[in-house]
């Protein structure tokens, strides 16, 4: 998700104007942001660094115009005009602003596939309860968040024996993406409401699972709706206004956690210890997907936006396992990403640490961007255990661009950090968790990743052709 803020744009003629959404054109103006030494947030968890940004800015614009007219002029042709003036000029100068974003899109995406290597320019940034707010030009700020795809929401319950017959009513559901549909569970049933056009709400079905209910989650279409139990995972489609079936039936354990559509919802995975897949078929019916048939844990797993390309990561195996669609619908396996360099040099290290060599270890995030690039966070370990310090943290961020043969590594670049004043006393007892990565995501247009770690911190880049000097 995003949103621009910043100082109201100059008038343009009107063969340039852009249709900008109404709320964000009638009170437009900066938002002022608290200044913070070397980008690094200092603030102790829970502690507010923002007030809550202006309501002009509606979850519902979000994320919908990264390459509109206007967005391009204040932020992306600044961005573009340094490598590509030339490619600048034409947009500027085209008029037809139904083929204006694809036109952007495929411009930016171009210069980001063919540069020999990506800097990542770090930008200021801080958190807000509604995502990432990351400086995207001088005075100008927007707000980012991850899609959170292929899923939108889950909705957990507690179905244990004790409290499962205890249950009288359905207060809890999740909307599905396009907000029209909600789903409630109650011991063994799934109850979908619809929206009506007048806002309000009806029950349109019941999906009957045959055993208590604890988890619910919409497709990211909104068209599918996975339920699960203990011991069985179920799909269902909607087959009229008041009917809904069950299309996919994966038995499951108590374990399994990971349960994932692809963007286009053409794909469907079930880790239950071993990776099943499903493949949708242009008459609706699902057919499993044997190429994914892989032993382990999924530990982290990513969709190339256009739902052609997918990354796995499995539990004690370090590679990186890359598949591609097939026209019948199956994935082929295209090869593996493995740590590279094996090995850090010192020099990639802090201060502190330039005498001492790290090793990659597990992968601690994956993301595609819309342009076929793919980023890796690895965790790093220091080689020397004794000149380790526990209160800091190293993670190897590399960049790769899958969309052609073969695979290049564009950017690599080790983010360290310490143990924040909440967790430092917890050391003495052993390690922690802080400072690890937890969330890694792209911008919309795909010109920033976004990093959090697991104490909320963050950190923002803005991917940049390196260029050789003239």
């Amino acid at each position: 998700m995003q949103h621009s803020v910043g100082p109201t744009p100059t008038k343009r003629p009107a063969a340039h104007t852009d249709e900008r959404p109404a709320q964000l054109a009638s009170s437009s103006r900066v938002v002022h942001t608290p200044h913070l030494a070397e980008h690094t947030l200092t603030a102790t968890a829970g502690e507010p660094l923002l007030q809550p940004l202006p309501s002009f800015l509606p979850p519902s614009d979000c994320n919908s115009q990264p390459f509109s007219r206007y967005r391009f002029n204040s932020t992306i042709a600044p961005w573009l005009n340094k490598f590509a003036p030339r490619q600048t000029a034409e947009l500027e100068h085209c008029t037809d602003l139904k083929t204006f974003p694809a036109l952007a899109c495929a411009m930016v995406g171009e210069q980001l596939r063919q540069a020999p290597a990506l800097r990542l320019e770090e930008r200021p940034c801080f958190r807000h309860p509604a995502g990432v707010l990351a400086c995207v030009g001088p005075g100008c700020y927007e707000l980012f968040d991850a899609a959170r795809t292929p899923i939108s929401d889950s909705l957990d319950v507690q179905n244990d024996d004790e409290s499962w017959g205890k249950v009288s009513s359905r207060t809890r559901g999740c909307l599905s993406p396009d907000q029209n549909r909600l789903i409630s569970i109650c011991q063994e049933r799934a109850f979908i409401h619809a929206r009506r056009q007048d806002g309000s709400w009806f029950e349109q079905a019941q999906c009957y699972h045959g055993e208590p209910l604890d988890r619910a989650q919409w497709s990211p279409c909104s068209q599918y709706l996975i339920i699960q139990s203990r011991q069985t995972v179920s799909v269902w489609s909607e087959r009229h206004a008041d009917h809904w079936e069950q299309v996919i039936s994966q038995p499951c354990n108590r374990f399994t956690d990971l349960t994932v559509f692809s963007p286009d919802s053409r794909t469907f995975i079930v880790d239950t210890g071993d990776i099943h897949g499903w493949w949708r078929q242009e008459d609706g019916s699902w057919t499993a997907a044997p190429s994914l048939a892989l032993t382990g844990m999924v530990t982290h797993i990513a969709f190339s936006k256009d739902s052609q390309k997918l990354a796995l990561s499995l539990s004690a195996d370090i590679d990186i396992k890359i598949f591609s669609r097939s026209p019948q619908g199956g994935w082929t396996p295209d090869g593996v990403l493995g740590p590279d360099p094996q090995h850090s040099h010192p020099s990639e290290l802090p201060d502190r640490h330039t005498s001492a060599e790290a090793e990659a270890g597990d992968v601690k995030g994956m993301a595609f961007n819309i342009h076929g690039q793919l980023a890796v966070g690895r965790e790093l370990r220091l080689l020397d255990q004794e000149k380790a310090d526990r209160r800091d943290s190293h993670i190897s961020l590399a960049l790769w661009d899958l969309s052609s043969h073969p695979w290049e590594q564009q950017s690599r670049i080790v983010i360290a950090s310490r143990s924040c004043a909440q967790h430092d006393w917890m050391q003495m007892g052993g390690t922690t968790s802080c400072g690890g990565l937890s969330e890694l995501f792209f911008s919309a247009d795909g010109r920033f990743l976004i990093a959090e770690d697991d104490c909320k911190r963050v950190k923002a880049w803005c991917l940049v052709p390196d260029l050789p000097h003239p």
